[in-house]
């Protein structure tokens, strides 16, 4: 499946083809490897809003151009000041793209409920485990044929 293609950066920047295919490539490679379930969507919305973020990411990368290094200096009068820029080189994506992804593809949360008054009323204490939903039994029903322990 793919992503995001070269005519969907076209509008916003004119890239080499060679250098657009491999940041194509580099961006969701990086993309699956934080969110692989990007894969499988096939809701129009998600998918519009995971090739929003790729296309932000690689224009990013593209206006950065090399990432190195620029130092200002300004100057006036006897005081002088230097600034030093580093553009930002230490990952595809930024912090808040990556929880984007993996929001994208999070099933939606589901409601839950649990019993606490248990069709075996009588026999497993109402404080007991399994009488919450576990598989086991904290009140020795199951040892003695009656709770044993507990109030």
């Amino acid at each position: 499946m793919e992503l995001i293609s070269p005519a969907d950066l076209e509008p916003f920047a004119a890239i080499a083809p060679a250098k657009c295919a491999a940041m194509i490539a580099d961006v969701t490679a990086t993309a699956l490897l934080h969110a692989p379930a990007i894969e499988d969507l096939d809701d129009p919305i998600k998918l519009a809003a995971v090739k929003a973020i790729l296309r932000g990411s690689i224009l990013r990368w593209h206006s950065a151009g090399d990432g190195g290094i620029t130092t200002r200096q300004h100057t006036a009068g006897p005081f002088s000041e230097s600034e030093t820029v580093e553009q930002r080189r230490t990952g595809m994506f930024y912090p808040s793209e990556i929880e984007q992804l993996k929001t994208l593809v999070k099933p939606p949360a589901k409601a839950f409920t649990f019993d606490l008054a248990p069709g075996q009323a009588g026999r497993h204490r109402n404080t007991c485990a399994s009488s919450l939903g576990a598989r086991y039994c904290d009140c020795g029903y199951v040892l003695a044929g009656r709770p044993i322990f507990g109030r």
